[in-house]
């Protein structure tokens, strides 16, 4: 009788563990993955019957929007995007950054404002913004144009915002090459709202800083005068590959 003594150990011969020697459970009993996986983390398939291991580079998502930030927007004096704060990312990692602006604002008869940020959002530019567009206003009303050669901050819409209680503004707005430091760095958007006479205006424009070609790690939207009231500002960057 051997009894509390310590006998060899078995291993199973090669190709002898199979299903019915697993639990069912065996997965769900391990710690989750509670992000996305980086490039190089393996996952394991079946081809054609046969299990294989793949990276995740090989499966990610193909080439579009990756949402980095949505802000929603409560009597907001601004609402900003600064890199590497509360998650946010603008430097190199895309080439590329999208702006999805969905908003209410608290005063009548104002516009919205977007500024740069060369420090991630310490602070802001505050001169040599220039920028251009028009729009078509809803009802005959005809083209409005505006522009700019030199202001202090990027004027988003070509005419003020209305605000009353069933007016918004809704706007896309594109940053191309923010991290680059030998270019002046293009932003273009379009959009529509509701004007102070109640018109629904259609725009289209464009704008950049022409006083610095630092990279944009950092940038604000906020109204000429007033809050937003509520509100999103969602942020993508533009994946290419």
């Amino acid at each position: 009788v051997f009894l509390g003594r310590a006998l060899q150990t078995v291993n199973p011969a090669d190709a002898s563990v199979g299903a019915s020697q697993v639990a069912d459970n065996l997965i769900s009993g391990k710690t989750a993955l509670a992000a996305t996986p980086a490039d190089t983390d393996e996952l394991l398939i079946s081809d054609a019957g046969t299990l294989k291991r793949i990276d995740f580079s090989h499966i990610k998502s193909t080439p579009g929007l990756v949402h980095i930030k949505t802000q929603t927007a409560s009597d907001s004096s601004s609402i900003d995007f600064s890199n590497g704060s509360s998650d946010v990312v603008l430097d190199s990692t895309y080439n590329k950054y999208c702006f999805m602006i969905d908003i209410h604002i608290g005063t009548d008869n104002t516009t919205l404002q977007y500024l740069y940020s060369t420090d991630a959002g310490s602070s802001y530019l505050s001169s040599n913004y220039v920028y251009a567009g028009q729009g078509i206003v809803a009802g005959g009303g005809g083209e409005v144009t505006r522009q700019n050669s030199s202001d202090g901050q990027i004027e988003i819409n070509n005419a003020t915002i209305g605000g009353e209680a069933d007016e918004t503004l809704t706007a896309t707005l594109f940053l191309s090459m923010p991290s680059r430091t030998d270019t002046h760095k293009l932003s273009y958007w379009n959009g529509s709202f509701m004007d102070t006479a109640a018109n629904t205006n259609s725009f289209n424009m464009a704008g950049t800083n022409t006083g610095s070609t630092a990279a944009v790690t950092g940038v604000r939207f906020k109204m000429s005068s007033g809050n937003i009231e509520f509100g999103t500002i969602s942020m993508f960057g533009v994946s290419t590959s």
